[in-house]
């Protein structure tokens, strides 16, 4: 992986630690300069950690001025969508369920009173970005506490497709800028991004998982990388436990084998444990968990619901990421014209896909209300992933490994 690319991924990494730190220390009552010093130790850890060792595969070659023009345009059209869009408070969610969470996580004292507001206020919530913007917040002065939410929607806005980018500018320039152009010109993605809700960075941990897993043949930090990624998307949303228990499945043969076993525990490890920490204090359950019963199965086999759940899915398609419809279509024509199965990555993208849309089928409100409000961010989740993995196919990358040859060791479960 190049220099930039680790960059980014370990900065990502960085600020989920420092949530899972700033959490711990909630929880046990250590003394905020303890909290200081274990963060300044985490930085340090996770920078020599991932450039301990100088990567000598997937060097960029040198860019043109013109490269570099066309790069800062898109730069430039990014930041005035962004301006544009973002609202001083965030949209609705954000305002009254992430950065709301972030205001009890800032009182050491008063914290778990959080798990009192059941009321609309969803505490069964994971509390990556509001622990990490409750972090940042308690050091600086209060008529600043608004600018972290504000600088981390920002952050995670620019990072994923600047992720992308770095990966795909190693194979093809051109349809790096291409891509890269497509993220800063989407108003539904930038909207999104800037709403200061936790979906935004819930893709990008699920797309650096991605990206590092890819490397974790060369070199096994990346496995333990991957699982960190990973570990982050249960900590970030509760539907990040779909994502991680379908990635999991997929890579269980990389995950657990015996080279790999401890750099998987690795990274798993923090994430889990501070989710196990989280649900002992949370004593409030999850709302869509609570209202199944012994008949909830039955769910499954009513037609109407598919039929809804099918037509705002390719109302959501053709509204807000019609890109990703021309660029499966052609995907599948390559495919067919290599005679080529398509990647695994694709096989992984495409079950969580099903998989998000069958949880609706289970959900206690409304259908047309919860798929209204809701599908199309769960959609925007899994986007930056499609468009990495279509990207890669674009830039003539070799599948890493057909579908035939998929082997998920679902017996070491």
């Amino acid at each position: 992986m190049d220099k930039t690319s680790r960059l980014i991924v370990s900065i990502g990494v960085f600020l989920g630690i420092i949530s899972c730190i700033y959490f711990i220390c909630l929880f046990l009552k250590l003394p905020q300069l303890l909290l200081f010093v274990f963060a300044v130790v985490a930085l340090f850890t996770t920078y020599l950690y991932i450039f301990k060792e100088n990567d000598t595969f997937n060097q960029p070659n040198q860019f043109s001025r013109f490269h570099y023009l066309l790069f800062s345009i898109c730069i430039f059209i990014l930041a005035q969508n962004c301006y544009n869009l973002a609202l001083k408070h965030g949209q609705w969610d954000a305002w009254a369920i992430w950065n709301y969470h972030a205001k009890f996580l800032q009182d050491p004292e008063n914290w778990k009173k959080l798990f009192q507001s059941t009321e609309c206020d969803h505490p069964d919530y994971p509390l990556f970005l509001p622990a990490t913007i409750a972090f940042f917040s308690n050091l600086v002065p209060k008529n600043l506490l608004l600018l972290f939410p504000f600088i981390l929607s920002l952050l995670f806005t620019f990072l994923i497709p600047y992720l992308i980018y770095s990966q795909l500018v190693i194979k093809n320039k051109l349809i790096a800028l291409l891509v890269f152009y497509l993220f800063c010109q989407d108003l539904f993605f930038i909207t999104r991004g800037v709403s200061q809700y936790a979906d935004t960075p819930l893709a990008f941990f699920f797309l650096a998982a991605i990206v590092c897993m890819e490397y974790a043949d060369r070199n096994r930090k990346y496995t333990a990388l991957a699982a960190v990624c990973i570990g982050f998307c249960i900590w970030t949303k509760n539907e990040g436990s779909i994502l991680a228990f379908i990635f999991v499945l997929f890579y269980a043969n990389k995950f657990f084998n015996s080279r790999t076993i401890f750099y998987t525990i690795g990274g798993f490890i923090l994430p889990l444990v501070v989710l196990l920490l989280f649900k002992t204090a949370c004593t409030t359950s999850n709302d869509m968990l609570a209202a199944q019963n012994i008949n909830s199965y039955k769910r499954l086999f009513i037609k109407e619901g598919y039929v809804m759940i099918y037509d705002s899915f390719i109302k959501n398609i053709n509204e807000h990421f019609y890109y990703l419809k021309v660029g499966i279509f052609i995907y599948l024509i390559v495919c067919i014209f290599q005679k080529r199965m398509p990647d695994k990555k694709v096989f992984l993208l495409l079950s969580c896909t099903i998989a998000y849309c069958i949880l609706y089928l289970f959900s206690p409100y409304g259908l047309d209300w919860h798929l209204e409000t809701s599908q199309n961010r769960l959609m925007h989740q899994l986007m930056p992933a499609w468009v990495y993995v279509i990207a890669l196919k674009f830039c003539g990358s070799k599948d890493n490994m057909e579908f035939k040859n998929i082997k998920m060791n679902i017996s070491i479960f």
